[in-house]
This record gives C-alpha cells, sequence and structure tokens, in this order.
C-alpha cells in the first residue's frame, strides 16, 4: 500500500489515519492474487470512540476478484498503478475477441513503450491460445520501443456463433535495466490489435486504452506464506538504536531501503550493494517508532530512544 500500516494480523490489516474537518484522505492498497481464497477482500471504515458518525452505510466495502477474467480489446498492467523503483519486470496482458462474421487466422499487436524506460531487448510471451505459432519482433522509432506480437494459426470464431472459441490473450514480461526506473515517472503506452482473415493481409488497427502507472515507492506488507529472502541477507540494528543504526547486506544482491514515519513520509533512503555495509545517521530524528522498508516491502520496526 502507498500508506504504512499499524497492525498486521491473521489476515487482517489495519491503518490509523487523522483527517480535518471537511477534508479528505485517500490512499492506494494492492492485492497479490495467488489463488481462490485471495480473492475476496472486505473493508471497514470506524472512528474513534470519542466521535460519533452519523451514517453508517458507507463504512464497508467488499471486492470479489473474478479469477481468469478477461477484458476484450483491451490492455492492463500486471504491475499495477503504482510501480516501485526497484522494477525489473513490466507485466502487459492484452485481451482480444473476435466481434465479426468471419474467421480469425492471425492476430498481430504492435505495442509502443513509453520512452523513459529502457528495455532490455528481452521478451517472454505467454497466450491462451494453443499450436499457434509467437512471432516477437523488435522496432526503434523516435526513441520509443515497439514491440511487436503476431500469433499465426489461428482460428477465432465469431463471437455470436461460438463465443467460448472467439477470444484470447497475450500477457508478456519485459525485462528492464536495473534503476532504470526513477521516481515520479509515469509510464503510459496504449497498443494496437490488428486481426487477420485471410494469410498475409490484416485489417485496420483496432486501439486499446492507454495504460498509466506511476513509478512511487510502495510501502507493503509481507506475504504471511512467504519468508522474504532479506529476513536472511540483512542485520539491521541496534534496536532500539539513539544515533545511528548499521544496515550490512551478507548477500550479493541490491536492496533499496526507506525509513518512514508514522505519517508515511520518507526520512531516509538508502541503496545497499552486494555484501555492503553502511551506517545511517539518525541523530536528526525524534525519538519514536519508525518503519523500515525493503525494496518497498515492510521489514521492521526501529525504535529511536535517547
Amino acid at each position: 500500500s502507498t500508506k504504512p500500516y499499524d497492525t498486521y494480523e491473521n489476515g487482517v490489516v489495519t491503518y490509523t489515519t487523522t483527517v480535518g474537518a471537511g477534508l479528505s484522505f485517500d490512499f492506494e492498497v494492492s492485492f497479490l492474487i495467488e489463488d481462490e481464497k485471495d480473492a475476496f477482500v472486505d473493508a471497514q471504515l470506524k472512528l474513534n470512540d470519542t466521535q460519533k458518525d452519523e451514517d453508517l452505510s458507507n463504512n464497508s466495502t467488499n471486492l470479489n476478484y473474478q479469477i481468469g477474467t478477461t477484458q476484450y480489446n483491451y490492455k492492463n498492467c500486471g504491475n499495477g498503478k503504482i510501480i516501485s523503483p526497484t522494477t525489473t519486470t513490466l507485466s502487459y496482458k492484452i485481451g482480444f475477441k473476435n466481434y465479426n462474421d468471419r474467421n480469425i487466422v492471425a492476430v498481430k499487436i504492435v505495442d509502443e513503450f513509453d520512452s523513459d524506460i529502457t528495455i532490455k531487448g528481452k521478451v517472454n510471451t505467454i497466450t491462451s491460445s494453443q499450436d499457434v505459432n509467437v512471432v516477437n519482433e523488435w522496432e526503434i522509432a523516435n526513441n520509443r520501443h515497439k514491440v511487436i506480437t503476431t500469433l499465426t494459426g489461428l482460428n477465432l470464431t465469431p463471437s455470436g456463433s461460438d463465443d467460448a472459441n472467439s477470444n484470447g490473450f497475450v500477457e508478456y514480461h519485459l525485462d528492464l535495466l536495473r534503476n532504470s526506473l526513477i521516481k515520479g515517472m509515469d509510464i503510459c503506452n496504449t497498443a494496437k490489435i490488428y486481426f487477420s482473415f485471410s494469410d498475409g493481409t490484416f485489417d485496420e488497427a483496432m486501439i486499446t486504452n492507454t495504460v498509466c502507472s506511476e513509478v512511487a515507492d510502495i510501502l507493503g506488507i509481507i506475504n504471511n506464506t512467504q519468508t522474504p529472502s532479506y529476513l536472511n541477507d540483512l542485520n539491521i540494528g541496534p534496536n532500539p538504536a539513539s544515533n545511528f543504526v548499521t544496515f550490512e547486506n551478507n548477500s550479493n544482491k541490491e536492496y533499496h531501503i526507506a525509513v518512514v514515519n508514522a505519517l508515511g513520509q520518507e526520512l531516509n533512503t538508502i541503496q545497499l550493494n552486494g555484501y555492503a555495509k553502511t551506517i545511517l545517521d539518525v541523530k536528526h530524528l525524534n525519538s519514536g517508532v519508525y518503519t523500515i522498508y525493503v525494496d518497498g516491502i515492510f521489514a521492521k520496526k526501529l525504535v529511536l530512544a535517547r
């Protein structure tokens, strides 16, 4: 989430915030859907005991994620609307459907990417179609990368006569140069979908929606079914601390570390290289409890006591 949480226990995350009279406050929470039990999310809002809520009808909501749902002739980014600066892979999914009255034998998708990102030149493609030929090509024009994915050997029937066999999708993953994403950057792109009704010829392009993602720090929580590797790789201490905190990396991995206060403000950041050790001066920070995030994921609470 874009706001640090207060507690996380038994799958329940609690956030606390203060909102002045006549003002509003919002933050974004992203969920990783790994299996069916993760597909249901409930949220509730409560005021503190000294305040009366005049309308309780708008204090709860729920989300039921439809597993396997694909929007057709539509593009989305699997990384979400907010991408961490440490991200090294972008994931995009484009759904397509035959609303025509003829069978489609090939699909070409031309995806032009934001000129601000640096792609390493490797693309991994997943498609819903079986026994189909997939060809990926690269073009660079006006300093912008284009990924051209062509599927041949298809037989997409018209949706009006055989809806089950009229659609499909392409999902691909792009490798980025490490540290090529900068906070504040907006990554926006649009894809063009071309259908072919006979070998060698393609119809006029169908333009998808524009997908935008902002590069910003993501303050997340640990999935309680997994143990992040940095818990074994990093030594952080002392805790409680007074004037200095030492970060020691016992692996060859690079880590982005952030120290955040109770308001969600990022106070210090460290780029810790493999097998490196650094000492952070925290004398300028007030006594209290702070949160340490590693690569955008919650690591531990840090207590400063003097």
